[in-house]
């Protein structure tokens, strides 16, 4: 049984998209808001959210970003939607004050990415496609040819540094912000994040995250199994 925790946090926002990928026959999907429950989960989620930046302060006032590593680095994949993308980069600013007092607050620094919220709102479906450019075909998450489905609902615009050792998850084909990554991800893919909501209710996408969390929970059963075999 795969294990999902999505964090649940006080303005987390569309918990239903998360029906499609809890009715997998094989798939354990619990929402948490306690880092002692947390553990190290096949995957983590930081779902939507409705005001990132208190959000955020949330995570580090409950111990729970701390926990947010401890899982990372014991094997569980990290996964941003929208809001909770955002909270995986470095920095979140907020100078107009639209979602709170607080103007600028650190992100969790799992991506080099800097988000900034302004007035303008970004609401459309989103067409996307597996990455060009080689990715898609040369060990790419999806393939070129992959057609996801999806919708883009934030205000904020966000800014991946030129350092960053990041992928391409999708490339854009209709609809949504061209100025902000549609979604990205760490080289190994142990950490992804999308402005796409709904897309693990995509059945392109949703059918490839659990082959990948399987795949990396066999990965992660065959290291101590390899190192029993070496001390008998």
């Amino acid at each position: 049984m795969l294990t999902v925790r999505v964090i649940r946090t006080p303005s987390s926002a569309i918990p239903e998209e998360f029906d499609a990928l809890a009715a997998e026959p094989d798939v354990e999907l619990v929402f948490t808001d306690r880092p002692d429950e947390l553990g190290a989960p096949d995957m983590v989620v930081l779902p939507g959210s409705e005001a990132t930046i208190p959000d955020t302060l949330f995570l580090r006032a409950s111990g729970m970003d701390a926990a947010i590593r401890r899982a990372a680095e014991n094997g569980s994949l990290i996964f941003g939607i929208c809001g909770g993308f955002q909270m995986m980069g470095t920095e979140l600013s907020d100078p107009d004050g639209l979602e709170s007092d607080t103007p600028r607050a650190e992100g969790l620094g799992i991506f080099e990415m800097a988000t900034t919220f302004t007035r303008d709102r970004i609401d459309e479906r989103v067409d996307a496609s597996g990455p060009s450019g080689g990715a898609g075909g040369e060990g790419g998450f999806l393939p070129q040819d992959a057609r996801v489905t999806g919708f883009e609902l934030h205000g904020g615009r966000s800014v991946v540094r030129p350092t960053s050792e990041v992928v391409p998850l999708f490339d854009r084909a209709t609809g949504g912000s061209p100025e902000c990554p549609l979604g990205i991800a760490t080289r190994d893919y142990a950490a992804m994040g999308t402005y796409l909501h709904g897309v693990l209710a995509d059945p392109i996408f949703r059918k490839r995250i659990l082959e990948h969390l399987r795949a990396r929970r066999a990965a992660r059963q065959a290291v101590p199994d390899a190192a029993s075999s070496r001390l008998r």
